[in-house]
């Protein structure tokens, strides 16, 4: 009668453990990818890093994705090449350009928690918008130390004291325009992805103005000026 209730308490704690386990697994956030938009088709189940989705039969294939917490999602293995942040689902990844195009992805922790080279610095300081604003500028590559938020224009971010500090940029929502005087004058670059280094368009260090770009608006015309202004002095 012993060896008999020992087994079924044994039993029990391997139960007990085996529902456990998951939640544990989940902790740090899940994304599930689809094949389809809109949460449809075939779909994979992650809870962490994975380098390479070819290795899952899955890469250059998801068309919709479900999130709970952050994730950074990139065109090419080993989290390289056009890579995006991302703290929501996404019905129709066409919308923000990744739709077939996905080929690693990762969790993002916001409180120091690091997954690569990736980790959110706990001295982000609140008084200065959320992570989840439409854009975060970062003063370290790779989305470390402090950190602002924005949702709009800034022509001159001296003001906020982080003009030409600025070493990577978060892009949640939208296209902008990132200039190296105040006013957006001087050099600019269009980004419509976020950018782990902003050594890689010549601007690290050199942004001071930063403002929602469309195509068509007045940079366009600035820019057609510079250049032939430039072109005219060689």
């Amino acid at each position: 009668m012993r060896d008999y209730i020992l087994k079924w308490l044994a039993l029990g704690l391997a139960m007990a453990t085996s529902f456990i386990a998951p939640a544990s697994a989940g902790h740090g956030g899940e994304a599930i990818a689809y094949k389809h938009p809109d949460f449809r088709g075939p779909a994979i189940s992650i809870t962490g890093p994975v380098a390479n989705l070819a290795y899952e039969r899955f890469n250059d294939t998801i068309s919709s994705i479900e999130l709970s917490g952050t994730w950074e999602i990139c065109v090419d293995p080993n989290f390289r090449g056009k890579c995006r942040i991302i703290n929501g689902s996404v019905s129709r990844l066409a919308d923000i350009r990744m739709n077939d195009n996905i080929t690693s992805l990762r969790p993002v922790s916001r409180r120091g928690g690091r997954y690569g080279d990736d980790r959110y610095d706990d001295r982000y300081d609140d008084r200065y918008g959320r992570r989840d604003d439409a854009l975060v500028l970062f003063k370290d590559p790779n989305f470390r130390g402090q950190a602002l938020g924005l949702d709009g224009a800034a022509p001159n971010l001296a003001y906020q004291r982080f003009n030409d500090t600025i070493s990577s940029i978060a892009v949640n929502r939208g296209t902008w325009l990132v200039c190296e005087d105040p006013e957006y004058r001087g050099r600019c670059e269009v980004i419509t992805a976020s950018v782990g280094s902003v050594k890689y368009i010549g601007l690290n260090d050199r942004i001071t103005s930063i403002r929602p770009y469309r195509r068509g608006d007045r940079y366009d015309s600035d820019d057609r000026r510079d250049r032939d202004d430039r072109h005219r002095r060689h």
